[in-house]
């Protein structure tokens, strides 16, 4: 029996381990749509491309012709009227591709999104899931694994709704400051509350 169609969105703070829950979710069941992997995808495009590069010149380009998204990420994040530059020419194709990409789907599906309240999108979603993790944490993850330098974390973060409102419009909070397995067993309580019929992997 088929599962009924449920969009669920996953709000957090950066490196709180919201595309690991949302990787969860995926082997639970659940289809995800990677809202970073179709942003990528997008700055590929050869007129998003001249528009990037017409606006900050061959400095974010790669010698390729590519948009080399390190470069472009230091120059925008951190300033705002640089960033919002960027959403205009990066936001609407990237929500007419996710509101395509869901609609095609059907049965459980994970908005993985950074920006899902920045962008709007909350209200596209049946479930709101706020991932919760020590600030602590969030920086030494976002160090080892990203190669962030101190301060950048907060600096992008300064960008970003408070965590505090987007932790309000969630119906369900999951703590992420433990081991993986501890996040494994708290993401699969979710899944049962959420009344999904199909089982955690063992």
């Amino acid at each position: 029996m088929n599962e009924p169609r449920c969009r669920i969105g996953i709000l957090g703070g950066i490196a709180s381990g919201k595309s690991t829950l949302a990787k969860l979710f995926s082997e639970m069941g659940a289809q995800v749509v990677d809202a970073d992997r179709i942003g990528h995808q997008i700055l590929e495009r050869p007129d998003i491309r001249e528009q990037v590069r017409g606006l900050w010149g061959d400095q974010v380009m790669t010698a390729q012709g590519a948009v080399d998204r390190a470069r472009l990420g230091k120059l925008v994040f951190g300033q705002p009227e640089e960033l919002q530059k960027l959403n205009r020419i990066v936001h609407p194709p990237l929500v007419r591709e996710l509101e395509e990409s869901l609609n095609a789907l059907h049965g459980p599906v994970v908005l993985d999104a950074a920006l899902l309240d920045e962008f709007s999108l909350t209200s596209w979603c049946d479930h709101l899931i706020f991932v919760e993790a020590r600030p602590d944490l969030r920086r030494n993850r976002a160090s080892s694994q990203r190669g962030w330098s101190p301060g950048e974390m907060e600096r992008r973060e300064a960008l970003q709704h408070p965590l505090e409102a987007k932790k309000r419009k969630a119906e369900t909070v999951i703590e992420n400051n433990g081991s993986i397995e501890d996040f494994r067993r708290e993401a699969c309580r979710v899944w049962s509350v959420m009344g999904m019929t199909s089982s955690c992997p063992p």
